[in-house]
């Protein structure tokens, strides 16, 4: 906790450093942070996701100075005959489940809080450029549901319950949530198969290879075919990253971000 709080501050100060090398020559501009979500408690198949608090850096009121709207999740999935019993950590790990995701974990881990001096500029661009997509809810709206609301709460993304959709479930509370993949993405669409059912299952059309990315754009997009593609096709996985949102209150207003915090990466569940 203490060498957490100690590399924010050291995140914010040296921000703050390159954001007023530039005022002698443009003037005295606005400075906006976002706090980053705090930890992830990472276990098998499930990971609880401390949010930030109303005191957090940018986390106020709109009335009070504060900037935040909502928190956004990528996902991207992987296929792969690889089928680990334990919790997916290191670049082994990910390298045996396909070698593309520990490419994106790599990638993306510049702008990550674990990197201090990550910058947050067009962060839901930088995740739709490595084919990372935006997580949606069935039947809810994940834009509203992750909002002020769920400020001092924990968020539970939960793949372990054997027989059942995964879930995003915020705790100390009734709310449950069916995860769902999303269908588009600015400049391209594409429609995830199977047509009928966009849940978090390892169903046959989700990993059929000839639907993948590279094999076909417009239908499964959000999916990596295999790094070996003679071995038989048995599994799914899917990588997450949550971000938090905001927008300034200058016309027009300027997009927001914190850097980004990985969730994990967990194994789709066999439909039933």
């Amino acid at each position: 906790m203490i060498v957490t709080a100690m590399k924010n501050r050291l995140l914010k100060i040296f921000i703050c450093i390159i954001s007023l090398s530039g005022f002698a020559s443009c003037g005295l501009e606005a400075f906006y942070f976002l706090d980053n979500i705090p930890s992830v408690n990472l276990e098998f198949g499930r990971a609880t996701i401390r949010m930030p608090t109303s005191n957090d850096d940018g986390y106020d009121t709109p009335q009070a100075g504060g900037y935040f709207s909502n928190f956004l999740i990528f996902y991207r999935i992987y296929i792969s005959d690889d089928n680990p019993s334990q919790i997916i950590y290191t670049d082994t790990d990910r390298i045996a489940i396909n070698s593309t995701l520990n490419s994106d974990w790599n990638s993306l881990y510049s702008f990550t809080k674990e990197n201090i001096s990550g910058e947050t500029s067009n962060m839901d661009r930088k995740f739709l450029d490595r084919n990372y997509y935006k997580l949606e809810l069935e039947g809810n709206d994940i834009d509203k549901i992750l909002d002020r609301r769920v400020l001092q709460t924990n968020l539970i993304i939960d793949f372990s319950v054997v027989g059942e959709a995964p879930t995003l479930i915020i705790e100390n509370s009734a709310s449950s949530y069916t995860l769902k993949r999303t269908n588009n993405k600015p400049g391209l669409t594409f429609f995830p198969e199977p047509s009928d059912d966009w849940r978090f299952f390892n169903f046959q059309e989700l990993r059929d290879p000839s639907k993948a990315l590279s094999a076909v754009k417009d239908i499964n997009a959000d999916v990596v075919t295999k790094t070996n593609p003679s071995m038989p096709l048995d599994y799914t996985y899917v990588s997450m990253y949550i971000v938090a949102a905001g927008k300034s209150n200058e016309t027009p207003p300027v997009s927001i971000f914190s850097q980004a915090t990985f969730i994990g990466v967990f194994k789709l569940p066999e439909p039933f």
